[in-house]
């Protein structure tokens, strides 16, 4: 009964006071929108930034020989390192931490490549078995990626890109087919997976072709590889790893253990950390400038209140000398706050959702497709409460401080 007398009072609060209720309603759509949107375009950013990170491996750490830049024990600075097949299985050995490893070698453009009558050049890359999964080179259902028996044997498979796959075979599929490199037949073992790529190392993994370690260099008469790349088991020990690495390669090539210039290295596991960083400073920066606006409009709503104390102020005294307690008054105001914010809350939604979805259908693709996550609701939600309860506590407290007959008497 109460509750259904006050919303009457409140839709005819609204009325008298239309251009007030307006200017209020329209500070709490408009910070709930820009509250719930920054946070949505910002997180879906950070997908972004993730995605395109992960392309090329996740949580993967690649290291290159460098130059030695400190003296020990004899030799002089601007020593080159040099990377060997064993080192693969020294660093695994020496590290417990590690849960892939894999030596890479690589020969970059115009490598002859033929299938029937389609001749063309390629990006040659040759690996042990647990490089695809690190790099995120996984094969379609028919295929397979190279196996730790194709190293071991020095088999002549390939694992090949969807840009090659496109451009030498079409739409025929190839897994099964003989693959000309350098007029050597290898058969094809799998296709990649397509993925977005727009970070990549050296060149595109759709561009690639991928056989066993072992292989290219026998073909290419390699002994040394360019680069080793693996990925802790735990990301937290990431650190400890990669110094108990330094530590190996300076006891393997006699150079200083302090000396980092000796290995080039890049921990993706960093960039990750970053952009995470960055994209939750850039949500709490959103989120208080959404804040802020919401307060503004909280004043508004206690404004309104202390407008509805001043005229009400006799009904009030008229319900009190008849009996009304001071709880039933302050509830009735109290609840007419939070109708006000939770309309406008509402609202704020809606247009938040409609401009989320809007953006997605735009399908931009430096902006991706944000969406209103549960936690920024549950925040929004929080404040709006705080708000509410803020801009109609004083208010209501001050109607049920009125004596009954000082509100009878009042001129105002």
């Amino acid at each position: 009964m109460y509750i259904k007398l006050y919303i009457i009072q409140f839709l005819n609060d609204l009325r008298q006071q239309k251009l007030r209720a307006f200017l209020t309603l329209f500070g709490l759509i408009w910070g709930t929108t820009a509250i719930l949107t920054l946070i949505a375009l910002s997180e879906s950013q950070k997908r972004n930034m993730l995605r395109d990170l992960h392309a090329i491996g996740e949580n993967i750490v690649m290291m290159w020989p460098g130059r030695t830049t400190m003296p020990y024990r004899g030799f002089g600075t601007r020593r080159r390192l040099k990377f060997y097949p064993e080192d693969v299985a020294i660093i695994s050995g020496s590290n417990p931490g590690i849960e892939k490893i894999s030596g890479e070698c690589d020969v970059w453009g115009e490598i002859p490549a033929r299938y029937e009558k389609v001749e063309d050049t390629i990006d040659l890359v040759g690996v042990d078995a647990d490089w695809g999964e690190m790099r995120n080179m996984l094969p379609q259902a028919n295929g397979r990626f190279i196996q730790p028996a194709d190293v071991e044997l020095k088999r002549r498979v390939v694992f090949i890109g969807t840009d090659i796959q496109e451009r030498f075979f079409g739409k025929e599929d190839p897994v099964g087919k003989i693959f000309y490199i350098q007029k050597i037949p290898f058969r094809v073992i799998g296709v990649m997976q397509p993925k977005y790529e727009k970070s990549h190392h050296w060149s595109t993994d759709a561009e690639k072709a991928v056989i066993p370690l072992t292989t290219l260099m026998l073909m290419f008469n390699k002994n040394e590889l360019d680069s080793i790349i693996y990925r802790p088991t735990d990301v937290l020990e990431g650190e400890y790893v990669l110094a108990n690495i330094h530590r190996t390669f300076a006891q393997l090539r006699n150079y200083h253990p302090d000396d980092r210039n000796a290995l080039h290295v890049w921990d993706t596991s960093d960039q990750d950390k970053w952009i995470r960083n960055f994209s939750l400073g850039l949500q709490i920066f959103f989120g208080i400038v959404g804040v802020f606006t919401v307060i503004v409009a909280g004043i508004g709503v206690a404004n309104i209140m202390n407008v509805i104390v001043e005229e009400r102020t006799k009904e009030i005294g008229i319900k009190m000398a008849l009996g009304c307690k001071r709880y039933i008054i302050m509830l009735q105001f109290m609840f007419e706050t939070f109708l006000m914010v939770i309309l406008g809350g509402i609202i704020g939604f809606g247009v938040s959702l409609a401009v989320c979805r809007l953006i997605g259908q735009a399908e931009l693709e430096q902006i991706g497709t944000p969406a209103v996550t549960l936690n920024a609701a549950f925040i929004t939600t929080c404040i709006l409460g705080i708000v509410a309860f803020l801009a109609g506590y004083f208010p209501a407290r001050r109607a049920s401080r009125f004596k009954p007959v000082e509100a009878l008497r009042w001129q105002g």
